[in-house]
């Protein structure tokens, strides 16, 4: 026989429902969207290229003072022939070289009659030319005679050249000093007193 149903406003009895995913635990009726690394993507290569950019940066700097402390020393490089450490000994009017700077002979000194005059060119005739393959834009040969009685200096002129030379490129030098010639002496020599290479 079949079994009646409740009464009216009786309560059902309850059946139990098999529940596949174990008791009191449901699926999500949402699935979970998958896990994107596009964020901490972004962040390490941002991260990386600012590395690089100050790694960059260092080394760049690094760069630049070792190449600024090498062109000081080679700006102050006072060994070669001719230069204040190893001065050439000429005789007036004797054509010389240092660095590359070809000094014409026929030059003579022009000395003083009156105290006034000192200071005004010393030295007349004297040109140079430029011999030099790897001219630079600041190549003014600078120069100084120095009349020696042993190791007394007597006096001393002072030449320049106020203009640039390219190779091939002859000018006049200037020169002038504040000292009495001496017409008795016994060494010329002439140094070259620019500072670069």
């Amino acid at each position: 026989m079949s079994q009646q149903p409740p009464p009216y406003g009786a309560p059902e009895p309850q059946q139990p429902y098999p529940n596949p995913y174990g008791p009191g635990v449901y699926p999500n009726p949402y699935p979970q969207p998958p896990r994107s690394n596009g964020t901490r993507n972004v962040l390490l290569i941002v991260g990386l290229v600012v590395v690089l950019f100050c790694g960059g940066l260092v080394a760049l700097g690094a760069w630049g003072i070792v190449n600024v402390k090498n062109g000081i020393e080679d700006s102050f490089d006072t060994d070669y022939r001719g230069s204040s450490k190893d001065p050439l000994t000429v005789e007036e009017g004797q054509a010389f070289e240092i660095r590359d700077f070809e000094y014409a002979e026929g030059w003579s000194f022009v000395r003083a009659t009156d105290p006034t005059d000192l200071g005004s060119d010393q030295v007349t005739g004297l040109s140079v030319t430029s011999a030099r393959e790897d001219a630079e834009s600041w190549d003014r040969p600078s120069i100084t005679f120095t009349f020696r009685d042993g190791s007394r200096v007597l006096a001393q002129v002072d030449c320049r050249l106020d203009v640039t030379l390219s190779e091939g490129d002859t000018a006049d030098m200037e020169c002038s000093g504040y000292d009495d010639l001496p017409t008795d002496f016994e060494t010329l020599q002439v140094y070259d007193r620019s500072t670069y290479e």
